[in-house]
């Protein structure tokens, strides 16, 4: 119930539980309950998931051979820059294997990080954790319905800038450890410009 969460869970959908301490746990016949204001995955009173603009997204990769690991940015116009139980799926976990990554809005880390699609410039922060030392490199091995956007990784230790639309990636070097203002990922709307069409003072046909 914390983070923007309800503490319920729809029918049908499975869920993590992370121990500190061993010993069980008991879910009780008690704890079934009908939670009307909850998404349903067959239906949904508030937002057609069934809509094209829900697929629009960015798959963002880490890899280090022979691990990789990937989050994703999705687009959808009916998401906020919260949380959303439509859209978005926090990290659980920074800890779990050797390579994690993740991204941060509004001081909540995403493992699917859903937001409205960008009027002007979005600058999302992107984290990572690696459990040991070596060289690393982040691209893009997914991207969807964002033809009319820019999508863009900074790196702002070293300036480099690379367009993941393009295949390109960026490789570093980095001891283990916890990086969470070295990455971005940045998207915006692509301008076109239209070049002047020159007319003949000649008459013409169409």
């Amino acid at each position: 119930g914390t983070d923007g969460a309800t503490g319920k869970i729809p029918p049908m959908q499975g869920f993590f539980i992370k121990a500190n301490l061993s010993g069980s746990i008991i879910i009780p016949r008690a704890a079934r309950t009908h939670y009307t204001d909850q998404m349903r995955y067959k239906k949904s009173g508030e937002v057609d998931l069934r809509s094209p603009d829900t697929i629009s997204f960015v798959r963002l990769k880490l890899f280090n051979y022979p691990d990789s690991t990937d989050l994703v940015v999705r687009f959808n116009k009916e998401a906020t820059a919260g949380v959303d139980k439509a859209f978005d799926a926090y990290k659980f976990s920074k800890t779990s294997g050797d390579i994690n990554i993740w991204t941060t809005t509004g001081g909540v880390a995403y493992s699917i990080n859903g937001l409205p699609f960008p009027e002007n410039t979005e600058e999302i922060a992107v984290g990572i954790r690696t459990a040991v030392g070596g060289t690393f490199k982040l691209l893009s091995n997914e991207i969807k319905r964002l033809d009319d956007y820019t999508v863009l990784l900074k790196d702002l230790k070293t300036g480099q800038s690379v367009d993941l639309k393009k295949g390109e990636s960026i490789e570093f070097t980095s001891q283990s450890g916890e990086i969470e203002d070295r990455f971005q990922l940045v998207i915006f709307k692509t301008s076109t410009s239209i070049s002047d069409i020159g007319i003949s003072e000649n008459e013409f046909t169409i």
